[in-house]
This record gives structure tokens, sequence and C-alpha cells, in this order.
């Protein structure tokens, strides 16, 4: 069985690189496509449902907005199952703040490869941050004796 796996926005297939599926399951990356202008999610769902094939079962697997477009595509197409990872079944529950930057535009102002390339999203000051950073130290000190 195909299983289709749609990324969030600011991501490709590569987030799903460590997934490691049961025998006889295919995986398969769906890419991002332009939307059009003014277009709904729920046709923009649809023009990217045409890469699935709909000749065998399949299960749709979606990550944060790719959850979203997982789900109306699920609502088409009747995937076998629906998984969807940090996500909303339904674009209502979205939270205001992204409303609020849907409406402003800030969409169309940060280049998404920035985002991809994690120029614009850093770890610095978190707990992870400091956890590698003393590590990185800890190493460096054991080399330089």
């Amino acid at each position: 069985m195909k299983v289709y796996f749609i990324s969030g926005l600011a991501a490709d297939g590569r987030v799903f690189k460590n997934l490691r599926l049961p025998e006889g399951f295919e995986p398969i990356y769906l890419d991002w496509i332009s939307p059009l202008k003014d277009e709904s999610l729920h046709d923009y769902s649809l023009r990217l449902a045409k890469e699935i094939d709909t000749s065998e079962k399949f299960v749709l697997v979606g990550l944060s907005m790719g959850g979203m477009v997982a789900v109306e595509i699920a609502n088409q197409l009747h995937a076998r199952l629906t998984i969807i990872i940090a996500s909303i079944p339904v674009s209502h529950q979205l939270p205001y703040y992204f409303r609020i930057g849907a409406r402003l535009y800030l969409h169309k102002m940060i280049p998404i490869g920035l985002v991809k390339n994690g120029m614009l999203y850093r770890k610095t000051g978190t707990d992870e941050c400091c956890r590698t950073c003393a590590a990185n130290s800890r190493q460096k000190a054991r080399m330089d004796s």
C-alpha cells in the first residue's frame, strides 16, 4: 500500500526520513505546488491530489499545514487512513496569529527558502542549544588536552 507524505510548508519530504514503514508500505513524498491566485485550500488540495494513485488503497500522512491538506484530500478521495502530525483537522481551528499573519500577507514577505535553510529559525537560547553548546565545549576541551 502506498503512503503519501505531505510535509509542512517550510519543509519537504526529508522531515519524514527517519520514519520506518512496515513491510508492504511504499512511501511517496508529495512536493508542494504553487497555489493559484485566490485558490482555496480545498481547490489546492484537489490539484495536489492528482499525484495520488487512487486505483489502489492508500494512506495519507500530513505534517502541520500538510495535515490540513491531507484531511481535505481524504474527504474527497477516501484514504484508507489519514494521519495528521502537529496539525489541525479543520482550518477554523487555526490559531488567531496565523489568521492575522495571512491577512497581512506575511507569508509573502518571508521567502520560504530562508525558512527551509534555517536562517530565520534558530534554537538560540533554548535548552537544546545550551546542551549542544555544553557538549561541544566538553568535546573540544578533551581534544585540546
